[in-house]
């Protein structure tokens, strides 16, 4: 198995609709990426212990405000709090822009346009 990359911290992992924070929820843990764009985790002793599926591994992109935060993998990114509640109860996009309490996304050749509060 071909290793592409050691992942930075924080990453994040989609578990039952929380998006749960490595550092935080998994410690003495670090992920490596491998060619296929699986995510293996290991442990303190470099044993490998478990496999994140691409699509449920995020890592972190940008802070908006006190509490919300953007995360994203390849294909995705979610607007998401400090608990990793999905702020929104959306997927956005790899090309949404977040901006001043607007984020703009498009979709099937519409442009989207979404109020943050």
């Amino acid at each position: 198995m071909g290793f592409d990359k050691i992942m930075n911290p924080p990453g994040y992992i989609l578990t039952d609709s929380l998006y749960l924070n490595t550092d935080i929820h998994y410690p003495g843990k670090f992920y490596a990426s491998n060619r296929a764009g699986m995510k293996i985790e290991f442990d303190e002793n470099y044993e490998m212990t478990a496999v994140v599926r691409a699509n449920k591994y995020f890592t972190s992109s940008a802070k908006l405000g006190d509490d919300a935060y953007i995360i994203k993998n390849k294909k995705e990114q979610v607007l998401i709090n400090g608990d990793g509640q999905n702020l929104t109860g959306i997927v956005f996009t790899e090309e949404a822009d977040f901006g001043d309490n607007r984020i703009f996304d498009q979709e099937n050749n519409r442009i989207l346009i979404y109020t943050i509060r």
